[in-house]
């Protein structure tokens, strides 16, 4: 088995091409360990937080606790019948241990006769 991990965003998947690609680059030592088609099996795998490429952080709301009299927010909109307001964090402010790419691909290649590889 190989298995390659590649950028969801740019990487595009062409199962077809990709085994013409395998088939041109093995080097058979005999007649009968030619590689055929039916000799192996590609499997595609996108793994993400259900947003495709995006920061799911961003799709979450933020409220405050308490507003600048130090009542509680949720009591004041509860009594009062106020409108609680929500805001969006930006992604310097949340943490330096985000990640770039939020969305990976994995490609695993499959062989059903090892002796071929």
């Amino acid at each position: 088995m190989a298995e390659a991990i590649v950028d969801s965003s740019t990487f595009r998947f062409d199962e077809e091409r990709m085994k013409v690609d395998i088939i041109s680059l093995a080097k058979p030592d005999s007649s009968e360990n030619i590689l055929q088609l039916s000799d192996f099996h590609i499997a595609k795998s996108t793994n993400n937080f259900g947003f495709r490429d995006k920061n799911p952080v961003d799709c979450v709301n933020f409220y405050n606790k308490k507003d600048i009299s130090g009542i509680d927010i949720w009591l004041q909109a509860l009594v009062l019948c106020i409108k609680i307001v929500s805001f969006h964090v930006k992604k310097n402010e949340i943490s330096l241990l985000l990640p770039e790419k939020f969305s990976e691909t994995i490609i695993r290649i499959y062989t059903t006769d090892s002796k071929k590889v």
